[in-house]
Order: C-alpha cells, then sequence, then structure tokens
C-alpha cells in the first residue's frame, strides 16, 4: 500500500464519512451487502463497493445506482465526495428535498437525480456546478422556477431534463445559454410566452415544452436552430398561427403544435417542402387541415383539406380548358345500361339511341 499524504489521509476519511451516513441514510446495504461500515468507516474498500467507480488515487468519482429500488433520503455528507464526477441516483424511491450541499460538488460533470420523489424546490447552488455537462432531475415533485443561477451552466451541453414537476413561472431568457442536445422542460405550469431566446440553442436536437401554460405567438426564429429534429409545444394557449418560416427547417422531422389556440390556414410549404415523421396539428382553430397532418380524422365529413400547390394548378388548368364540361360529354357518350339478358343475347342502351341494340355474347 501506498504511503498517503495528509492532504490524502483527509480525503479519504472525508469520503468515508460521506459513503457511510448514505449507508445509514437510505436501504443500500440491503440491496449490495458490500455496502457496510463500522463505526463510521468501511468495512471493505469502497472502491470495489457495486455502484461505485475510482480513480487511480483511490478517490471516488462516480456513484451510480441507477433503478435499484433505493428508499431514503440523500444525506448531505454526499458532498465530502469532491473528487465525484458523476452522481446518478435515477429511479429510485428518494424523497426529501435536494441538499443543497451538492452545489459543493464542483467536478460534477453528470447529475441525475431523475425519477424519484424528491420535492421542495431546485436548489440554487445547483447553477454553480460549472462543469455540469448533463443535467437531469426529472420526473420527481419540485415546485419553484429555476434558479437564476442557472445562467452559469455554460458548459451543459448534453442534457437540461426538468419534466414532469411542478414548476412554475415563466421560462428564463437565460436557458438560450444553454445549448444543450437535448432540452426537455415538458409537463410542468411555466407560463407566459416562449422567449425568443431558446433560438439561441444551436446544439439542440430535442425540445419538448409540451404540456404548459405557455402563451402568445410561436417564435419565427426557431428556424435557426439548425439540427433540431423534434420540436413539441403541444398543450399550451399558444396563439395566432404557425410561422410560415418554418418550412426553411429542413431537419425537422418531428413537430407537435396540437392542443392549442392557433389560427388561420397552416402554411402550405410545411407540406411540401419537410419531410415529417409525424406533424400533429389537431385541436386548433385552423380551417383546414394540412395533407401531411398525422393526427387528422379523413373519416368525417367536417375535416376540410388545405389546398396544396396541385390543387391549385389544377383547379387553374380545368378553369382554363374547362375540363369538367368536356369530361361530362365524353363520359355521357360512352355510358350504357344493361335492361336485360334473354339466352344468349344481353340488350343494352345507349343515351341518344332509340330501341335497344341486341350483342351476341357466347357462353
Amino acid at each position: 500500500m501506498k504511503h498517503l499524504t495528509q492532504l490524502e489521509t483527509a480525503a479519504f476519511n472525508s469520503e468515508d464519512l460521506g459513503l457511510c451516513e448514505f449507508v445509514v441514510a437510505t436501504n443500500i446495504r440491503s440491496i449490495f451487502s458490500e455496502w457496510y461500515c463500522l463505526s463510521g468507516v468501511p468495512v471493505l474498500d469502497s472502491c470495489v463497493w457495486r455502484g461505485i467507480s475510482c480513480d487511480k488515487n483511490n478517490i471516488t468519482i462516480s456513484l451510480s445506482l441507477t433503478s435499484v429500488q433505493l428508499v431514503g433520503s440523500i444525506p448531505t455528507s454526499l458532498s465530502h465526495l469532491i473528487g465525484l464526477k458523476q452522481l446518478d441516483l435515477s429511479d429510485n424511491f428518494l424523497y426529501h428535498k435536494i441538499p443543497s450541499e451538492i452545489g459543493m460538488l464542483t467536478n460534477l460533470e453528470i447529475l441525475n437525480l431523475g425519477g424519484n420523489h424528491l420535492t421542495s424546490s431546485i436548489p440554487s447552488s445547483l447553477g454553480y456546478l460549472r462543469m455540469l455537462n448533463s443535467l437531469s432531475i426529472y420526473e420527481n415533485f419540485l415546485t419553484g422556477s429555476i434558479p437564476a443561477s442557472f445562467n452559469n451552466l455554460s458548459l451543459l451541453s448534453s442534457a437540461f431534463a426538468l419534466y414532469s414537476n411542478s414548476l412554475i413561472s415563466t421560462l428564463p431568457t437565460f436557458l438560450g445559454l444553454l445549448n444543450t442536445i437535448q432540452f426537455d422542460l415538458h409537463n410542468n405550469y411555466f407560463s407566459s410566452s416562449i422567449p425568443t431566446q431558446l433560438c439561441m440553442l444551436s446544439a439542440s436536437l430535442y425540445m419538448r415544452l409540451d404540456n404548459n401554460r405557455l402563451t402568445s405567438s410561436i417564435p419565427t426564429c426557431f428556424v435557426e436552430i439548425r439540427f433540431l429534429n423534434y420540436l413539441n409545444l403541444g398543450h399550451n394557449l399558444l396563439t395566432s398561427t404557425i410561422p410560415s418560416s418554418f418550412a426553411n427547417a429542413k431537419g425537422l422531422y418531428f413537430l407537435f403544435l396540437n392542443d392549442n389556440k392557433l389560427t388561420g390556414p397552416p402554411p402550405v410549404d410545411l407540406c411540401d417542402q419537410l419531410e415529417f415523421v409525424q406533424f400533429y396539428v389537431a385541436n386548433n382553430k385552423f380551417n383546414c387541415n394540412p395533407y401531411c397532418q398525422s393526427d387528422a380524422d379523413w373519416s368525417g365529413n367536417t375535416t376540410h383539406r388545405c389546398q396544396d400547390f396541385q390543387d391549385k394548378a389544377l383547379y387553374a388548368l380545368e378553369n382554363h380548358l374547362n375540363i369538367i364540361s368536356a369530361l361530362k360529354r365524353v363520359i355521357n357518350t360512352e355510358t350504357y345500361t344493361v335492361t336485360f339478358s334473354q339466352g344468349t343475347k344481353r340488350y343494352i342502351s345507349y343515351p341518344g339511341n332509340r330501341g335497344k341494340v341486341g350483342l351476341t355474347i357466347s357462353t
């Protein structure tokens, strides 16, 4: 065993305290038997505990216990694991609040506490985890608003997932600085308009703001997010119409605008120029349905399809050449009616002919 400096010894003692208090605060020992402490000291080297990874100096850099039926609370002493780069306790049954002391883990790059039963507000101290590239605290019972300190998370490039909580207030304009691939705030209680600053999320592929209380019109600048594949603004209170600029969003394959208060005819170019996989716009106040709409009920008489460029071209051609009248004359000339059959003869009559014409039919 190598000789430890006084600083390293203090670090190990601090980590021991954090991990052993985690054993006390949760049921982890009933899940993994090696998680065992005596007098605040691990019985086995904690680097061999399942769910823990250490660096070459035996400093804990990852604590990952996702989906292991973990029950309990997050102890404040986890802040002693100052070398942590990843803390993932997602999809368990942790309750109580998120300790503000988590903000002392300044080396954290990944923080995932999603899918638990955490309550209270989001600690503003999380905004000082400047090394974070992924923040996920989805599907909890968190309240309040997004802390203003989150404007410091300039390295957040992978995920920003706060969906399915009870967060309120407006969408802060500084969220446009996050520039993350996944931006997901759906199923909360955010209100007011969508800030145009969100168009600065130039790296975003996936954006969800659905199931909130967002109002006003859809920002036309969303088309400037050049890599955006998936945009969901459904189930809000959005008004006006779909911006015509959306037809220029060539990589937009999934667009959900259903269940809002949008009006007018949808831009025809959306269907003509974009290759939608799913395009949902039902339950708005449009006066027609675009032909590429995925959630249209085409079975009833109340659904009216919007004219596309082909419809308009054919209509202009018909008016110019009087095609319908010409077709009627051709159809009337060729129409015949079977009147009766007798033996090998079938009698038919043509419009304009008097009497019947007998044709011999071989049997």
